[in-house]
Parts: structure tokens; C-alpha cells; sequence
């Protein structure tokens, strides 16, 4: 169940508050072949509690949550019971005018270990990897300091988001060198580390005043990472660089069409890996697309184009055939129909 419950003491202080319970249970099939998992009950708990002012262009926030979540097993081979808590905490402020937005957060993060790290012992076929879990793992926790600066002008949008995250206990696949008997299949187990993420986005939309019905947009982002010994975390996805050309389309006719537009995409090279994984290539996305509208007695919206123009063979750094070499989606095409049915 989710309650929420809000107050307004002013016409500048609200006070936001809730709770979340959710219980669930996990069973395998009874002619199951293979377990990863065990059987295992879930109870998680929360609850919070936020506080918002507003003051002419200014506003503030601050706020907690406690979180719980108990996990025990249903077997009574190997019998496992555990409840991990944490309290975390949010506040920040923003300046908000017609040209210029500015806020500062700082705030903090809780995640209870997954029932997949803490009692996997088994074949993982979503990974092709034996894993094996920690009864031992600790709760991670975080904190994030982040800051937005946007600019928004008649025909020119500007954001700069940075951030820096801090996280203790972060939860990490690490392989043994060792292989599974039966699966033949590398074992990996799982392991904790203190952990820093930085990076951010740099986003720019362009519209020319003689041209308003042209759209340019570009965004970058970066993403740098560091384990306590100076090492890069595993599983980090590639900077990219994100362009989109987009042109818009007036007509009063029943079969029109509303806009066009080009997708240009760069991922930088990933060489910046852990010990078992491999670099991976720079590539570059050209994806075209064009939505329109059919007007009858019913409207259908449609969509259509294709992706990856230039049939580019490419494995993403996060993809988990890349073991296998097994390169993502070439060229393809698509179409979208979306009929409105109503009253007339």
C-alpha cells in the first residue's frame, strides 16, 4: 500500500508525509531443474516526510525517509533471516526566474542488498555466469551533492548538471578465475567496495527566430568512476554525445504530417575497465524519424523511420552478449499506429 498525506500551514510552507509497505514471496517452479535463488519472503517498509517553502522566487526543501526491508527464507536447508534499516535525508534550495534557474541539492541514499547478491549460488542465464552470493553484505549508502544551472531565453536553452556521488558498500561481480564443473561457465562472486561517481550533462536547445518551427538539440554526457583503491568500477556505460535535428510541420489537412527528425549519436571509447572486462570501441547512431496524424472519423497517430541509418556493426559497453561477441541491432525499420477510439 502507498499512503500520502499533505498540509499546507501558509501560502509558503507545505508539509508532504507518507508510507509504503510491501510484502511479497519468491518460490521457484516445483520441477524447477535449476535454482539460482532460494525460496524467500520480502517485507519492505518506508515512510517519510518533506518539507516545502516557497518565497517569491526562491525555494527550499528538506526532508527524511526510513526505509526497511526484511528478507527470510522459506527452506530450512541453510536458513537465512535478515532486516537491513537506513535513514536518509534531502535537502536543497533554487532560484527560479524567467531567464535563469539555479539549485543545489545534497542528499542521500539507502539500498538493501538484492535476494540475487546476498543468496545466489547457481547459473545466471540472463549473465551466462555461475554467481555466487555474500549472506554478509552490507547495506549500501550514499550521498550526492548535485547542481543545476539553466539559462532559458526566447530561442536559446542552456543546462549544466554536475554531480558527485559517494557511496559506501557498493555492490560489485567480481571473477574468481575459476569455472564451474558442470556449467563450464566462469564463476563470479560478489563483493563491496567504497565507491566515487562524478560527471554530469551539458544539454543546449536551439530554436532560430526566423526559423521556429526548427529545433536543434544537443546533450552530453560523462560519467567517471573510482573504487577505493583508485580502480574504475565495472559495468560504467560509455560518454556520449547526443545530437537531434528536428523540423515541425503546421497543416490543417486530415492526413498530415507533424514533424521530422535526425539523430545523430557518439559513444566515446570505454578503456576505462576493471579487471575482467574488455574496452570497447567508439561507435556512431544516424536514426531518422517522422510522426504524423490521420484525421477521420477517428484520429490515427502514426510514427515511422528507421534505426542505425548506416547499418554500423557495434557492441555496447553494457550489452551482456558482449562475452559472446554478438554485436547489437544493425539497420531496422519501424512503424507505430496509434488509433483514438471515442464517442463522436
Amino acid at each position: 500500500y502507498n499512503l500520502r498525506w499533505k498540509h499546507k500551514f501558509n501560502k509558503n510552507f507545505e508539509l508532504v508525509s507518507g508510507s509504503q509497505v510491501m510484502f511479497q514471496r519468491n518460490t521457484n517452479g516445483r520441477f524447477a531443474q535449476e535454482i539460482l535463488v532460494a525460496d524467500a519472503n520480502f517485507v519492505d517498509l518506508g515512510a517519510f516526510s518533506l518539507m516545502k517553502g516557497t518565497f517569491n522566487l526562491w525555494n527550499i526543501q528538506a526532508g527524511a525517509r526510513y526505509d526497511q526491508r526484511s528478507i527470510t527464507t522459506i527452506e530450512s536447508v541453510d536458513p537465512f533471516a535478515k532486516t537491513f534499516s537506513g535513514i536518509n535525508y534531502s535537502a536543497g534550495i533554487s532560484r527560479s526566474s524567467k531567464k535563469f534557474t539555479t539549485r543545489l541539492n545534497a542528499s542521500s541514499g539507502f539500498r538493501p542488498p538484492h535476494v540475487s547478491e546476498l543468496l545466489a549460488n547457481g547459473v545466471h542465464h540472463a549473465t551466462m555466469q555461475y554467481l555466487i552470493g555474500d549472506v554478509n553484505l552490507k547495506p549500501e549508502r550514499a550521498n550526492q551533492i548535485d547542481l543545476y544551472l539553466g539559462s532559458h531565453f526566447d530561442h536559446l536553452e542552456i543546462v549544466i548538471n554536475p554531480f558527485v556521488n559517494q557511496i559506501n558498500n557498493y555492490v560489485y561481480k567480481n571473477p574468481t578465475g575459476q569455472f564451474d564443473s558442470t556449467s563450464a561457465l566462469a564463476i563470479f562472486d560478489i563483493k563491496q567496495t567504497d565507491a566515487i561517481l562524478s560527471g554530469g550533462d551539458v544539454a543546449i536547445h536551439y530554436h532560430p527566430h526566423i526559423a521556429h518551427w526548427l529545433h536543434l538539440e544537443s546533450n552530453f554526457s560523462l560519467l567517471s568512476t573510482q573504487d577505493e583503491s583508485g580502480n574504475p568500477l565495472p559495468q560504467i556505460p560509455q560518454n556520449r554525445i547526443n545530437n537531434i535535428l528536428k523540423v515541425d510541420f503546421k497543416s490543417d489537412k486530415k492526413l498530415k504530417i507533424n514533424s521530422l527528425s535526425v539523430q545523430y549519436i557518439y559513444l566515446f571509447e570505454q578503456d576505462k575497465t576493471s579487471s575482467y572486462e574488455t574496452n570497447s570501441d567508439a561507435y556512431q547512431l544516424i536514426n531518422i524519424g517522422c510522426a504524423g496524424s490521420f484525421l477521420n472519423k477517428h484520429k490515427i497517430d502514426f510514427s515511422f523511420g528507421v534505426n542505425n541509418l548506416l547499418n554500423t556493426n557495434y557492441i555496447d559497453h553494457l550489452s551482456r552478449l558482449k562475452p559472446y561477441f554478438i554485436p547489437n541491432p544493425g539497420r531496422n525499420f519501424y512503424i507505430k499506429l496509434n488509433l483514438m477510439v471515442g464517442k463522436s
